[in-house]
């Protein structure tokens, strides 16, 4: 049973002879057996030296060769030093303790343990990295957005939603990842302390939205999105465009899904699909989750919703070519659907997906919901499985459309306007522009956009350095397939700066969200020293009121979503130099 309470049992250990400190936090021991009292102040990771008083519990003196023991942690990072009344000693180590012998009431004892960043990567995926200090884990905040969104994963158990928009990997500057993590003190170094007392870090030659993470402790961190294992990557590596790709695949399968189940945990998510079983277990392997059932005898089931409307139901299951030969039957609402064969068609010692159409006949009318059970064949002698990961759908093909959804840059004007049938762009930027962020959106989330032969990661702008007059992007697309594919090319021409009429070129757009997200309202605008004003008139309203929300002054705004708002309108106000001034159209905020 998890009862963190029970941690604070451990600070002090007390034997026949002596009184051990295992942990370093300000806070006092009153031991009867030696008649000591101990008082320890320590303010740890923000400084590295802690205090110890002894003084007799009853006033009088301690017992007579009571030994103090300092426990000597991994992460200290040098020689400790210890001081007992003011001079520095040089204490008996013994099965990983400092000792220092028979203390006395009154004896000030000093211990110093200098303290480093330390990073650590996961075992599986050696780019994805931690970092502690000391003792201390930290992490990064990322944002709050929607941060009281939950889903239910298991009995009685919800876990917080995942922001996609999130900051996700660190890009480093140097040669290799291998090179910034040795450089480590270098590249991540202590800042003042935050206002509220906490250790801050940043980090140094890494790309510039890196730049602008904060870690602090890990354990002080409440209601806001974190990074604590990130991705580290060089610009453009292999590595990272691996990870882009398997994380769009993983994308597709939830796109493609109407339910499914990767994780096999023999627990929460397991749970929630009503797992069932005998003689079966879990385990992982090549980084991925499994189930799998005994020989002859062992059986697992799962629940899974599918789409009673739909023209054709379909069961996807994925395995693994080299388990080649492994034979079981899998049953839908208690009838066979097929004997299963492990097989290597798609090569040797690789994961592969067997599709099933369901036939209408294994369906309950009324439910939306099948029980999926993979059994042993008796005398078969045969594992059933491993199972690696199981879905529903109702669709067989990836889509084949292969357009952008969105193309933009965050400086100068595209012509003509972005439009699905239109491939070549022209975009103007001032003359003294060196690089401009474009934002290309796939139709699908799944979909892939490339730069050049580089597949990039589309959630963030992609920053595009201008090598002269004219600079030329070429772009491609790829459909949900990730075989077909879209070509696009942008110029980018440097223009001599010229007086612009002030006009508004994009209004903001209708937000559509729930209680607790963050709407955001953009607008765009040509001229000469604009400035932004929002404003917001409330539903059933004509009264326009200026917003004190937050970017109310900028081309952004940001409004908290909450009921009451439902149904607001906002617009912008926007003036240029000589005081004239232009009205963007209203966008309306509609809150379920």
């Amino acid at each position: 049973m998890e009862n963190f309470s029970k941690l604070g049992d451990n600070i002090y250990t007390v034997s026949e002879d002596s009184v051990a400190v295992q942990m370093f936090y300000s806070s006092e021991l009153k031991d009867d057996t030696h008649n000591l009292k101990l008082k320890q102040i320590a303010n740890m990771p923000n400084e590295d030296k802690i205090t110890l008083q002894v003084s007799a519990a009853d006033g009088g003196q301690v017992a007579e060769g009571t030994d103090l023991k300092l426990r000597k942690p991994d992460w200290i990072a040098g020689d400790a030093v210890i001081t007992v009344n003011g001079k520095t000693v040089k204490a008996e180590e013994q099965n990983g303790y400092f000792v220092i012998a028979d203390v006395k009431a009154g004896d000030e004892i000093t211990y110093q343990m200098s303290m480093k960043v330390t990073a650590y990567t996961m075992p599986d995926k050696s780019n994805m990295v931690a970092f502690k200090y000391g003792p201390v884990v930290l992490s990064s905040a990322l944002s709050t957005n929607n941060i009281e969104a939950s889903n239910p994963n298991g009995i009685l158990v919800r876990v917080g939603t995942y922001d996609s928009s999130c900051q996700t990997v660190i890009t480093v500057e140097s040669d290799s990842v291998e090179t910034w993590l040795k450089n480590l003190e270098k590249n991540m170094v202590r800042i003042e302390d935050s206002a509220d007392g906490q250790v801050q870090f940043k980090l140094k030659n890494v790309d510039s939205e890196s730049e602008n993470l904060i870690y602090t402790p890990h354990y002080m961190r409440y209601k806001e999105r974190y990074g604590l294992y990130m991705y580290m990557e060089e610009a453009d590596s292999k590595s990272s465009q691996d990870r882009i790709l398997e994380n769009k695949e993983s994308i597709r399968d939830t796109e493609m899904s109407t339910d499914y189940l990767y994780t096999f945990d023999d627990n929460n998510s397991e749970a929630a699909k009503n797992q069932q079983g005998e003689n079966t277990s879990v385990g992982v392997y090549s980084g991925k989750g499994y189930s799998h059932a005994e020989k002859n005898t062992g059986w697992f089931s799962y629940d899974l919703k599918i789409d009673p409307s739909a023209e054709a139901n379909y069961l996807n299951c994925t395995y693994y070519s080299g388990d080649s030969g492994r034979t079981f039957d899998l049953y839908v609402n208690g009838k066979k659907l097929k004997t299963v064969t492990i097989n290597t068609d798609a090569g040797k010692n690789t994961f592969y997906v067997d599709t099933t159409e369901i036939p209408a006949e294994y369906l309950t009318e009324g439910s939306d919901t099948i029980t999926v059970k993979f059994q042993a064949i008796a005398g078969k002698n045969s594992y059933v499985g491993g199972l690696y990961g199981i879905s529903t759908s109702s669709a067989k093909e990836y889509d084949t459309d292969a357009s952008l959804s969105a193309l933009s840059f965050d400086i100068g004007t595209m012509t003509p306007a972005y439009d699905k049938d239109t491939t070549e762009y022209v975009l103007e930027v001032p003359e003294d522009t060196e690089t401009v962020a474009m934002t290309a959106t796939p139709k699908k989330e799944s979909g892939l956009v490339y730069v050049g032969d580089v597949l990039i990661d589309d959630k963030h702008p992609r920053n595009i350095t201008l090598t002269g007059e004219e600079t030329v992007v070429n772009l491609t697309s790829k459909a949900q397939d990730h075989k077909t594919e879209q070509a696009y090319k942008i110029t980018i021409k440097k223009v001599k700066k010229t007086e612009q009429e002030l006009a508004i070129v994009t209004d903001p757009s209708d937000y559509k969200g729930i209680v607790g997200e963050t709407a955001e309202f953009t607008v765009k605008a040509t001229g000469e020293g604009l400035t932004y004003q929002w404003e917001y008139c409330n539903a059933g309203s004509e009264k326009w009121r200026t917003s004190s929300m937050e970017g109310n002054q900028t081309e952004t705004i940001k409004v908290a979503a909450g009921s009451w708002r439902n149904g607001q309108k906002y617009r912008c106000v926007v003036t240029g130099t000589d005081g004239r001034i232009t009205v963007s159209e209203a966008a309306v905020l509609t809150v379920k």
